[in-house]
């Protein structure tokens, strides 16, 4: 793990950096089934550590993929900075003593790469994998700030909320 620049990440932010990594077109062969294998890996990582175990024929079978499609935006994920490996598996018995046959299985970790934290403005303390979150710029909190005033004016409009003391049809005392 010692040798990516990206920092260690959680399921749902992961998710949210692998889709702007996709959007941004940080990569020419990035799409819609980069994304499609990225939530299926979300779905069963660990939420505290942010790691999953690859799985590679069984992920091909849930989403109808080949195998090689699977391994190709697998390897796509990596080249964009979001997985890194944690576990490097193998088809070796691990020979343990009374047991039968034994490979390991590779166990990826969800990260995000600088350049996510630069665009967003993270403020990071550290470098590469351990790397820990730890503020916002001043743009990036004026950024967060508008959207979520535009979210609540287009929530608004949508539906105002109701105004004290009026009643409406259904709150009209009975006679």
């Amino acid at each position: 793990m010692g040798s990516t620049a990206s920092r260690r990440v959680r399921p749902r932010a992961w998710l949210r950096a692998v889709d702007w990594l996709i959007t941004t077109r940080s990569h020419p062969r990035a799409g819609a089934t980069t994304a499609r294998v990225a939530r299926d890996l979300a779905a069963r990582m660990d939420h505290h550590e942010g790691t999953v175990i690859y799985g590679l024929d069984a992920t091909a079978e849930r989403l109808r993929l080949s195998r090689a499609t699977v391994k190709r935006h697998v390897a796509i994920l990596r080249e964009l900075g979001a997985l890194a490996w944690h576990i490097h598996g193998s088809r070796r018995n691990l020979r343990r003593p009374g047991r039968p046959y034994t490979a390991t299985g590779t166990v990826y970790a969800a990260v995000v790469p600088p350049a996510y934290d630069h665009a967003h403005g993270h403020r990071i303390s550290g470098t590469g994998y351990t790397a820990r979150l730890i503020g916002l710029t001043s743009t990036a909190r004026a950024r967060m700030a508008a959207a979520a005033a535009a979210a609540t004016r287009s929530r608004g409009e949508a539906a105002p909320p109701p105004q004290r003391g009026v009643t409406g049809p259904a709150m009209r005392p009975l006679p």
